[in-house]
């Protein structure tokens, strides 16, 4: 989403200069996200253990 509101910032339309103006980036969500993959997993999923118990 940060990629999709950086093109947005400079475009001339009204109506996207709005959706600009009013997107929310989802950072809480994206380093949610983040946290949970890991990189080389042990088992099965690729899921933090501390993040199961938040979930």
């Amino acid at each position: 989403m940060p990629e999709l509101k950086e093109y947005l910032k400079n475009v001339n339309s009204k109506m996207l200069k709005g959706i600009y103006e009013n997107m929310d980036e989802l950072k809480d969500i994206y380093e949610l996200i983040e946290e949970s993959i890991i990189e080389e997993p042990r088992n099965y999923n690729n899921r933090r253990e501390s993040y199961k118990t938040r979930v």
